[in-house]
């Protein structure tokens, strides 16, 4: 769904809003930089996993982050496993919609794993 601040200034803010954009014609190219981002409060320590993207447009840039998923340090190993695959999962699934429109992404054979670098 298109954000409001894209419908009235056609500036993208998110990928939705930027598939609109190379949907009216306008070729793109994409990087992916994979984040693991540590968070830390008084009695949990949580990792999330971040994907961050810049698209580039002939006439501008656009930059977002999306959420992929995110596990707390005191669980066991079997949901932290699987928490980490649900994150790749979203991962291919964002990558398969902007290929799917064209978008030519360096790095997209990146996947989280315990070698990420932490933001």
């Amino acid at each position: 769904m298109k954000t409001l601040r894209y419908r009235l200034s056609g500036r993208p803010r998110n990928l939705d809003d930027c598939l609109d954009l190379v949907r009216k014609g306008r070729p793109a190219r994409a990087r992916l930089h994979l984040r693991i981002a540590r968070t830390v409060s008084e009695m949990f320590v949580r990792e999330e996993f971040l994907g961050e993207y810049l698209l580039e447009f002939p006439d501008r840039h656009c930059r977002w982050r999306d959420f992929c998923g995110a596990f707390f340090l005191c669980e066991p190993a079997p949901k932290r496993a699987r928490q980490l695959r649900r994150a790749n999962e979203r991962l291919a699934r964002r990558l398969k919609s902007l290929e799917d429109a064209g978008v030519v992404v360096a790095g997209r054979d990146s996947r989280f794993d315990a070698s990420c670098p932490s933001a």
